[in-house]
């Protein structure tokens, strides 16, 4: 079972989370409003399991969505450190779109709108400490998916999506992770893959359509997925 110290032993020796931990603690005092800046979820999740991370989600603290400078702050972070430049930062303010106004609690805790309990993991930037979520190492350490309830009532409520909308994001995410990393989907999850095309049957052209097209955008690249389609009984792209 990988434990939280080995866990923190491996974020500590990976060197390209390292570099962008870098990049963002010189950002941060270049713009102190971009506050606190921390990696988190996929980032954080694939370079546990050993994988390349697609892209890079940042968590801050600031003062409103959308907020400007950030990106600035970021290059001219990379320039002086002469690192990157890197292309796929996303940055998010916790400020602005969390539910319960702490980091923490909005990132890895309850009010988490992760809808799988692996990708609960952060790694806060100015001292590089991770935090992880109640049941993700034990996910990471298992190599297995589990849908996450809660984080699907936040994104109902937050994200505003109809129940069938979200759990058609959710089951179209979790079949993408399974097969990219080499995941065995628990029980439940399961169930909720083999009912994907009654799922699509409840929602209207543009959410299907929308959501196919996303589906498809994330896979696209993915050798083999028809296999795990087929896997599931999905017929949405015949």
């Amino acid at each position: 079972m990988l434990s939280r110290n080995s866990a923190q032993t491996i974020l500590n020796g990976d060197k390209g989370l390292q570099d962008r931990l870098s990049v963002l603690r010189l950002a941060s005092s270049i713009n102190p409003l971009f506050s606190n800046p921390a990696i988190a979820g996929g980032f954080i999740r694939d370079t546990l399991l050993g994988f390349l991370p697609a892209d890079c989600d940042v968590i801050f603290n600031g003062y409103c969505r959308n907020q400007p400078g950030i990106s600035e702050c970021v290059v001219k972070a990379e320039s002086q450190l002469k690192l990157g430049p890197f292309s796929d930062w996303e940055f998010e303010n916790v400020t602005a779109t969390g539910v319960s106004g702490n980091m923490q609690q909005d990132v890895v805790g309850v009010y988490s709108n992760y809808t799988d309990w692996l990708t609960m993991a952060m790694c806060v930037a100015e001292s590089g400490e991770a935090f992880f979520g109640a049941k993700t190492l034990d996910h990471i350490s298992n190599r297995s998916y589990d849908i996450r309830f809660q984080g699907i009532a936040v994104w109902m409520g937050f994200r505003q999506r109809t129940y069938w909308r979200a759990l058609g994001g959710v089951a179209s995410r979790g079949m993408y992770l399974c097969h990219k990393l080499k995941l065995t989907p628990t029980t439940e999850s399961m169930a909720v893959f083999l009912k994907y095309d009654e799922i699509l049957s409840h929602l209207d052209s543009a959410e299907r359509d929308g959501l196919l097209k996303w589906f498809s955008y994330k896979v696209r690249n993915l050798p083999d997925f028809g296999d795990t389609l087929r896997r599931f009984g999905v017929t949405a792209f015949s």
